[in-house]
């Protein structure tokens, strides 16, 4: 017979599943009233490229990966016990404060990635260098390949030319200007691929307007699994004219 200890237990456990994701805050107050949802209209995309790159970083076989302008912690967390070291940094307190909570088994520090005393099989910098003023571009890029041991990889995800410039970018990117900007900081890094990552079809671009938007979401789960399923089958790669984003993989030379 089950004691009350057991249930209290048992009842404990199904609290602790539910923080799977901070709940509480998915309700909120905005200019029109109480909203009951909180959505991210390019999630697909999101998904699509973080996805990729963590694929290509567990292709690697890596025991430490450092991901420098990590946020929230999703892609380093995403990568989970594949690789035993993780090790992410961010300027941004709110930030880690947010990636601790939702990775305990992830180290992280608020602060400048100079200041890691340490050196990784992989470092990764995800959607960062757009947000690096031009002339500090080359300092970051040197401190990436600092940070990572003689022979391993440098990984770069950048916003392609395609997009509109995003407000908070000092510039989007073609393979050619990645390659170069790398080149400037580190001569002696090997190439060894850059891909053009995630083309969303103009009908999915569609949907996506018409189902969320400012005034309504609507989501069809079986819909929303095909949807996903079609893209990360047939979408996940594009070229220089339909990947959203440039994923560059670099060598540092032994």
């Amino acid at each position: 017979m089950a004691t009350m200890h057991d249930e209290r237990e048992e009842r404990l456990k199904l609290q602790e599943g539910q923080y799977e994701f901070p709940y509480h805050y998915i309700p909120k107050f905005n200019v029109s009233g109480a909203q009951r949802y909180r959505v991210l209209g390019w999630g697909f995309e999101y998904l699509c490229y973080q996805h990729h790159i963590a694929d290509t970083v567990r292709e690697l076989s890596p025991s430490s990966v450092l991901e420098v302008g990590c946020g929230d912690g999703y892609f380093i967390g995403a990568l989970g016990s594949d690789v035993p070291r993780r090790v992410g940094v961010d300027f941004s307190e709110r930030a880690i404060s947010f990636a601790r909570a939702f990775n305990p088994d992830v180290t992280f520090h608020a602060a400048d990635a100079a200041e890691i005393d340490e050196q990784f099989d992989v470092v990764a910098a995800i959607e960062v260098l757009e947000h690096i003023p031009d002339e500090q571009v080359s300092s970051f890029l040197r401190v990436l390949f600092e940070r990572v041991k003689p022979g391993g990889y440098v990984l770069i995800s950048v916003p392609s030319v395609i997009l509109p410039l995003n407000k908070k970018h000092f510039r989007h990117y073609s393979e050619e200007l990645l390659r170069s900007q790398v080149a400037d900081a580190e001569p002696r890094a090997e190439p060894v691929r850059v891909e053009h990552v995630c083309h969303v079809p103009r009908w999915m671009a569609v949907y996506d307007k018409l189902t969320v938007n400012r005034y309504w979401m609507i989501d069809v789960s079986f819909v929303s699994s095909w949807l996903w399923r079609r893209l990360w089958s047939r979408h996940r790669i594009g070229d220089a004219n339909t990947g959203r984003h440039v994923v560059g993989l670099f060598r540092r030379p032994v």
